[in-house]
């Protein structure tokens, strides 16, 4: 009879162990990379800009200590996050063009960086390796930049003579507010995890010749690392 309660009392304690493990040590700290292709969705074009790009994004969470989400049961994670997606393109211009021969080379670029707070809510499908979605919210400051080449012929500008040429028509730089829900979705094992992510971006502010807002669609492949 002794012998079942020394037992039962130290299966007890080591089941007591394990658990008090797990609940005081969770994974802390999460730093992941993530890249893909980038759409933004109309805009009114000042020049020839694309619509099509590649984006990068970097991202630092920590999870908030005895806090859970209700419904899910999941835990809550905060922390910072900057992304970058670059629209380049280049033009060719060639032939007679207003009655003048042109050969020009005409390069156009628009650049969105953004950094946000961001909150994100790993839900887990059975075990702690395994299967997982996380969706997530990211708001922030989005930082935008284009500048475009036109071409100018003799007559457009009295400072010029001679053939037609290059000359940088629009440069600008301004700030704007950011919105970026995510949804990931991905494979967890040891300290890693990879999977896909989409996210849709919407930023009001500064755009120049843009308007007053612009947004973008973000589809990728992520690597995590969990600590």
């Amino acid at each position: 009879m002794k012998a079942l309660i020394l037992m039962a009392a130290f299966l007890l304690s080591f089941t007591s162990l394990a658990l008090c493990d797990d609940a005081i040590s969770p994974e802390r700290l999460a730093m992941s990379v993530s890249g893909g292709y980038s759409h933004m969705i109309g805009h009114a074009d000042p020049s020839f800009f694309p619509h099509d790009a590649f984006y990068i994004d970097m991202q630092v969470l920590l999870r908030v200590p005895n806090v859970e989400v209700p419904i899910v049961s999941a835990p809550l994670w905060l922390g910072i996050g900057s992304s970058i997606s670059s629209y380049t393109t280049s033009e060719d211009v060639s032939g007679f063009i207003g009655g003048q021969f042109v050969d020009a080379s005409l390069d156009s670029s628009f650049t969105l960086v953004s950094v946000e707070a961001r909150a994100a809510i790993p839900i887990r499908f059975g075990p702690r390796h395994g299967f997982f979605v996380t969706p997530s919210i990211g708001a922030g400051l989005l930082i935008d930049n284009y500048s475009f080449n036109t071409l100018t012929f003799p007559g457009e500008n009295d400072a010029r003579a001679g053939g037609p040429d290059t000359r940088r028509q629009g440069d600008h730089a301004g700030l704007a507010f950011c919105l970026r829900p995510t949804i990931a979705v991905g494979y967890s094992w040891e300290h890693w995890q990879l999977g896909g992510e989409a996210s849709y971006v919407a930023a009001w502010g500064d755009f120049g010749e843009f308007g007053g807002n612009v947004q973008e669609l973000h589809a990728g492949l992520f690597v995590r690392f969990v600590y």
